[in-house]
């Protein structure tokens, strides 16, 4: 017998393992009582609850990695979505559509992309008409100042032309007096395209200043031509004009002889020694139409 209580397992007189346990009683001086069972039978519980939890552990393993997938899916999926979406943003294209779904975090932060869109459309917008607008601004004034430069050569070589005439003493009284008439007018036109030069406002704004008034386009012509005519003798170029009297137009008529005065000046400087420019107004309906025809190399149509 044993000393103590306790337990032991081993073989039975049948040879069955089986589990003992033993209490030693005094009463029967040092005896032992015996209690035992089947070791198997004690124990297959055991092992099928272990065997179980084995399998439900296994099981729910498995419904945990399920469960994840479906989860990380269905917060991947929406992710991706926005990254292709957002993607086209990069080439500057602000307008393409971006989808708000998935968890609430995701639809928070697609909406959030959306804003960040518009608001970048809408600054890139303004950036590009500002662009624009400097752009055109910067071509007029380089526009004008090209037209300036040119029409200020125009108005000068007149005086220098009329200049001459008079230094040379050929010029009887009323000639003379036209020719101090055309200097006047010369370096009034001339004061007006520096005044127009000095006008940044309108080079950059490219608005050109009309005074409109009733006018003779006999004397506008006449006016105008009497800037190109010492040019043109020289260059033994005859103009001839044809335009009625008392042909009456409403327009302003410094920009009006300015226009006839570069059209008559390139008519005497493409024409050969000895050409002739015709300048011809005629009334048509409520209108005018004024023509200017040289003998030189002419222009292309295009």
């Amino acid at each position: 017998c044993v000393s103590a209580p306790g337990e032991v397992v081993d073989l039975d007189y049948r040879g069955v393992m089986t589990i003992h346990a033993l209490q030693p009683v005094e009463a029967v001086n040092g005896a032992c009582i015996d209690a035992h069972m089947n070791y198997d039978e004690a124990l297959a519980p055991a092992e099928r609850l272990r065997d179980n939890l084995q399998r439900l552990g296994a099981w729910c393993a498995l419904l945990g990695a399920v469960l994840s997938l479906f989860a990380a899916h269905g917060i991947a999926a929406p992710v991706g979505r926005l990254v292709h979406a957002v993607t086209p943003m990069r080439q500057g294209q602000f307008h393409a559509p971006i989808p708000v779904s998935g968890p609430s975090e995701v639809r928070g932060l697609g909406r959030a992309f959306r804003t960040m869109a518009g608001d970048l459309s809408e600054l890139v917008g303004r950036e590009q008409s500002a662009r624009r607008e400097a752009e055109a601004a910067s071509r007029a004034k380089d526009e004008f100042l090209a037209t300036v430069s040119h029409e200020l050569r125009t108005p000068l070589t007149a005086i220098l032309g009329w200049a001459r005439l008079l230094r040379n003493g050929h010029l009887d009284p009323v000639r003379t007096e036209r020719a101090v008439e055309a200097i006047e007018r010369s370096a009034d036109v001339q004061r007006r395209l520096i005044e127009d030069l000095l006008d940044v406002s309108r080079i950059v704004s490219n608005r050109l200043r009309l005074v409109l008034n009733p006018v003779d386009l006999g004397g506008i012509v006449d006016d105008a031509l009497d800037t190109v005519r010492p040019q043109a003798a020289e260059k033994e170029v005859t103009i001839a004009v044809a335009v009625a009297p008392g042909m009456r137009v409403l327009g302003d008529a410094e920009r009006l002889q300015q226009v006839i005065r570069n059209l008559v000046w390139n008519g005497v400087k493409f024409s050969r020694p000895g050409g002739r420019v015709q300048v011809t107004g005629r009334r048509i309906g409520s209108g005018v139409e004024l023509i200017v025809e040289d003998q030189g190399v002419g222009i292309a149509p295009e």
